[in-house]
């Protein structure tokens, strides 16, 4: 067979596949067009673990912003708008929202991961592992490293997304900073019960055991700091006992000052 005459057949060919598809793809895209929303399948990542949000927040936020979808043809549903809601909730880091032809809504959620939590005079709110902040969600039951008392964050109520200039972010690096290194010792991890912080960005950590308070400074140099503190544990307590002294002061290099 010459050439021209097997691409005469092979148009032929792709010509009456084309007559047969064209038609059902038309067909099938109309018949998408009049598939409406039956029911919405809210699935949150993790959920167990960090239950922060519940399929209820969100089918809620959605009715409020945005009104009932149930009833409505899927390709009029703005699935923008309806990911741009959920975002929009404190605790949500990441949202997707797709339809299926069964006529069900399917709406992703991944929560965020906060690993401080900041008690302040005005309220509190969390950071994640980024520095992200968002506002503290009630009854939600949080094991995290606290940090009390007034710091020299600028935080307005509600607020949700990174500190506002370039000294608070990194001063808020530094003691995510802190939290690793205490969280990922051996030595350290659950040894303080709460961390004091002043409007300069001061911190004073308390021991879960014994009446010292250290004070460590604002949150740099952490590995020297830490080194001094468990110098204090390694030398003087045993000359005098635990509990001797009333405050530990390492912020400075080099030294450990003791007060009674």
């Amino acid at each position: 067979m010459n050439r021209p005459l097997r691409i005469a057949i092979s148009a032929v060919a792709l010509a009456a596949v084309l007559s047969v598809l064209v038609p059902l793809s038309v067909r099938s895209g109309r018949e998408r067009a009049e598939i409406t929303c039956d029911s919405l399948d809210v699935k949150i990542h993790d959920a167990r673990r960090k239950g922060f949000v519940t399929q209820a927040d969100v089918t809620q936020a959605i009715a409020s912003g945005y009104g009932q979808c149930r009833g409505r043809k899927l390709e009029s549903i703005s699935l923008a708008t309806i990911e741009e809601i959920c975002s929009n909730l404190s605790a949500v880091e990441k949202s997707q929202a797709y339809v299926t032809r069964d006529g069900v809504l399917h709406i992703d959620i991944e929560q965020r991961d906060p690993v401080l939590k900041f008690i302040t005079p005005d309220g509190g709110y969390y950071a994640d592992g980024k520095g992200f902040i968002f506002p503290l969600v009630k009854g939600y039951d949080d094991r995290l490293t606290a940090i009390e008392g007034p710091n020299p964050l600028s935080i307005p109520p509600g607020y949700k997304g990174l500190p506002g200039s370039e000294r608070e972010r990194s001063w808020l690096e530094g003691l995510l900073e802190l939290n690793d290194a205490l969280g990922s010792s051996r030595t350290w991890k659950g040894a303080f019960s709460r961390i004091q912080s002043d409007a300069g960005g001061e911190l004073t950590l308390h021991p879960v055991k014994g009446k010292e308070k250290f004070l460590f400074g604002k949150p740099s140099e952490i590995e020297d700091k830490l080194r001094r503190v468990e110098d204090y544990y390694r030398y003087i307590v045993p000359e005098k006992e635990e509990g001797w002294y009333r405050t530990v002061n390492v912020k400075y290099d080099g030294q450990i000052v003791c007060r009674r």
